[in-house]
């Protein structure tokens, strides 16, 4: 026997049924990036970044490193990762090699307000600490491959 509000959803499109209300495909991020110039470490941290939409997330690029007045400028040109790693590359004139940058896409615990925590990979408690206060399925998703 099956509950009544549950056979409601079989075959309905939850997400689309959310969607259709304004509820907004909310997004998360778990980055880990490295920079090598000369065989020091120049940087190493890893990221983690929840936002309503993308818009939401680009003035929290200045993480990385990057100018606010950059980001205000360049923001139309930031439309997905690939994106901003080009442009770290660009800004920052890295040579891609010396450059690892690791990116999991995850599912933040709380809706509707962009935040970002940071934390030195050097420091590893701190890195999975962050990734677990911001996401549900951070230690799931930790052991797979990056997303990008």
């Amino acid at each position: 026997m099956k509950l009544k509000h549950i056979k409601e959803f079989e075959d309905g499109d939850l997400l689309g049924d959310l969607n259709s209300l304004g509820v907004t495909d909310y997004q998360g991020w778990y980055i880990t990036i490295s920079y090598l110039d000369g065989g020091d470490v120049v940087t190493s941290m890893c990221v983690a970044i929840s936002a309503n939409t993308w818009n939401d997330l680009i003035p929290e690029l200045v993480v990385f490193g990057f100018d606010e007045d950059y980001l205000e400028e360049d923001m139309n040109s930031l439309k997905d990762w690939s994106s901003v790693i080009d442009a770290l590359i660009g800004y920052f004139e890295i040579e891609t090699d010396t450059l690892e940058c690791n990116i999991w896409k995850m599912t933040p615990k709380r809706r509707g307000e962009t935040k970002c925590l940071e934390a030195s990979l050097v420091y590893p408690y701190d890195c999975v600490k962050i990734g677990r206060e911001m996401f549900s399925d951070f230690d799931g998703k930790i052991q797979t491959t990056p997303d990008y």
